[in-house]
């Protein structure tokens, strides 16, 4: 496990600087900060299900507020009538005809956003599981330097084909079911709700009748 302060030194060594002359330590940490989304979302492209994580959520009148998830991605809604979920399926703004005004528990099945380090002593994590992997870290580390170098051709070059290499080993991880791969929650539910969803704000849903 890698911390922000370890990543920086490993960044440091690639850009040829090993205390700060062109880049401060608050520079190199926004761009840490930046590639750990980078391979966030590789990891999400790749197929992984790292990222997914299930709450509870509750609807008011027909309105969920996500705030307190805000999720980079909605994967799933249903309604839970125990023992069976009932699918709420996503409709476009304009063909919520009918509002409804349900009030009552939801499950969301999201992608959340990215965790980054707070401080130095913190790790780099990947997910809803706090995956840590040497790759990743490697990875992470390489495209922080590139962004750095971005107008330095020849170390550049180096790093392109270090980056493809570490990127290759990345989708290889994640397309297989490891320690730090969460179980996925599949919802191909055939029961699906009466109600339609759509996104009326940046971490606000309306619930509409399906007709």
């Amino acid at each position: 496990m890698t911390t922000r302060a370890e990543c920086r030194t490993i960044v440091r060594s690639f850009i040829d600087e090993p205390t700060p002359v062109r880049w401060p330590d608050s520079i190199l940490n926004t761009f840490i900060n930046l590639a750990i989304q980078q391979v966030q979302n590789l990891l999400i492209s790749s197929g992984s299900n790292v990222f997914h994580q299930t709450a509870t959520v509750n609807a008011i009148a027909g309105i969920v507020d996500l705030s307190a998830v805000a999720p980079l991605k909605i994967l799933s809604l249903a309604q839970t009538l125990s023992p069976v979920l009932l699918t709420i399926l996503p409709i476009r703004p304009k063909d919520a005809i009918v509002r409804n005004a349900y009030t009552g528990a939801l499950e969301l099945v999201y992608v959340p956003k990215a965790e980054l380090p707070a401080g130095d002593g913190y790790t780099l994590t990947y997910g809803a599981a706090n995956a840590s992997n040497s790759v990743l870290d490697q990875l992470t580390a390489v495209l922080a330097a590139r962004l750095a170098l971005i107008t330095d051709n020849e170390p550049r070059a180096g790093l392109e084909a270090l980056r493809l290499e570490l990127e290759g080993n990345v989708r290889a991880i994640a397309s297989v079911p490891s320690s730090f791969v969460m179980p996925t929650n599949d919802f191909h539910a055939i029961n699906r709700s009466i109600m339609s969803y759509h996104m009326s704000g940046p971490n606000t849903i309306q619930l509409s009748t399906r007709v």
